[in-house]
């Protein structure tokens, strides 16, 4: 540390300097450590170089004056963010905060998904722009209890925001250009318990919302554009959903089935769906075992070759 006088360090903290400043190796804090990034502070990470936290983040960026991190000049990308809390971690609080050309971690075999990544947090994410991420998951948040408010997420590699056993919610928030490869969704949630409200998605190559695993979601209005799939339930998820508009859908607006046979069919049940285009009203699917009601009416169901979906217009084509 001795190489980063701009990091003031001491027992429990870590707190970062104002002013831009260049990181060029993988910084690893304590246990129990809490790192401070003030208003107008700006890490420029080398492309081997990343920030793991063992404890909480805590990000204090103004409207005026965020705090960012991003890649150098010269560099491609860098090795993102991670957070790892325990059962005596406070929250991580994150405000105005701008997250730029960060990519997953490749530390031996310890290589996760995300390049932002939160694991067992409770977590707080206010005005936050994660933008031109480099791996699978621009944000990755695992086992944790989460309010978001007023995110962005654009030009994505491939999914936005992965959300695995997670409790909260998401608020006004947008996501852009999601998924230069196949497999980028928008929201894709397992095994967790969200609400989404006023979300809208513009430029999904695969779907903008995808709830699985028995997951339970909410979702007060949303917006779909240019999207392959829209309101996606599957493998025993339920979504309730209200004030939906979709328009340029490209496969399917609205889907229920089942991915996996373990867990079973899923309900997705739609009041006040609305369609921009006359087209959206036809790529409404429901496989049999599962359920789909729009404003209380159920679709008539069908058999779906699932596996065949996957192998044509939902194949994945995620990097790894």
């Amino acid at each position: 540390m001795s190489q980063y006088p701009f990091i003031e360090v001491n027992e429990g903290h870590w707190y970062v300097k104002p002013g831009t400043w260049q990181i060029n190796d993988f910084l690893v804090t304590p246990n129990n450590t809490e790192l401070v990034l003030p208003a107008g502070a700006h890490l420029e990470f080398a492309t081997k170089a990343g920030l793991m936290v063992f404890g909480n983040l805590t990000v204090k960026g103004t409207t005026d004056n965020p705090a960012s991190l991003t890649k150098q000049v010269n560099s491609r990308k860098w090795s993102g963010l991670s957070v790892f809390s325990n059962e005596y971690s406070p929250k991580s609080v994150v405000r105005h905060l701008n997250i730029s050309y960060s990519s997953n971690p490749k530390l031996g075999l310890w290589q996760p998904r995300g390049a932002t990544y939160f694991v067992k947090t409770p977590v707080l994410l206010e005005d936050i722009h994660i933008s031109e991420n480099q791996s699978e998951d621009g944000l990755n948040i695992i086992n944790g209890d989460i309010e978001i408010n007023r995110m962005l997420i654009t030009n994505a590699l491939s999914d936005a925001f992965d959300c695995d056993f997670c409790v909260g919610s998401v608020n006004d928030s947008e996501f852009r250009s999601i998924g230069f490869r196949s497999g980028g969704d928008g929201i894709d949630v397992s095994g967790s318990k969200l609400t989404l409200n006023n979300v809208s998605f513009n430029g999904v190559r695969d779907k903008a919302i995808s709830g699985g695993e028995r997951s339970h979601l909410t979702v007060n209005t949303a917006r779909f554009n240019n999207v392959n799939f829209g309101l996606v339930a599957k493998d025993d998820t339920k979504i309730t959903a209200t004030n939906i508009t979709a328009e340029n859908v490209t496969h399917h607006a609205l889907m229920s089935y089942s991915k996996k046979p373990i867990f079973g069919g899923a309900i997705l049940d739609v009041s006040e769906f609305n369609c921009l285009d006359a087209q959206c009203e036809n790529k409404i699917t429901v496989e049999t075992g599962s359920v789909l009601t729009i404003n209380g009416t159920a679709i008539d169901s069908q058999d779906l070759d699932v596996k065949g979906l996957y192998r044509t217009i939902m194949k994945s084509d995620k990097p790894r």
